[in-house]
């Protein structure tokens, strides 16, 4: 007769788990990196938060990607900003080489950030691997940021 209770109780758990898991997952794409504080307070592991809201933005940034590209191929007035930006980036050398770079602060603004990024990656047409690279260590960054202040190792003054 115990075993009949332990099933409801595990029903239980794995629903609440699934919950947290859903809660954290809408959190993370309305508030970003802050939702690693939601993570935090469900009562996850730090290490769960930072892979689980990493795999969130990973997403959202091909998905945003994958979206670019399918406006470019179907807009002239896209493909002819294109040619203009790529015109204007061809006499900075610096600017090709290294501007995916820039995509590891830009993805700390708030407002821009992880759904910003992507845009500025495309626009500027760096290689995809490169730029998720650069937009997943600065998004990776940003949640250890998050969470150090939130446990209070880091405090921030604003």
């Amino acid at each position: 007769m115990e075993s009949c209770g332990l099933i409801p109780m595990a029903r239980k758990e794995f629903s609440d788990h699934l919950r947290s898991r859903n809660f954290l997952l809408i959190t993370a794409v309305l508030l970003q990196a802050a939702a690693a504080l939601v993570g935090l307070s469900l009562g996850q592991h730090p290490a769960v938060v930072l892979i689980f809201l990493t795999s969130v933005a990973v997403a959202v940034m091909i998905g945003i990607l994958e979206v670019c590209d399918l406006f470019a191929e179907r807009s002239l007035f896209i493909q002819r900003l294109l040619r203009k930006i790529d015109a204007k980036m061809g006499r900075i050398d610096y600017l090709k080489d290294y501007g995916a770079l820039m995509l590891i602060p830009i993805i700390w603004i708030p407002g821009i950030a992880l759904y910003g990024a992507p845009v500025v990656a495309w626009l500027f047409q760096y290689p995809r691997r490169i730029s998720i690279l650069c937009m997943t260590a600065g998004w990776v960054i940003a949640v250890i940021v998050v969470m150090a202040a939130a446990v209070g190792l880091v405090s921030l003054a604003f």
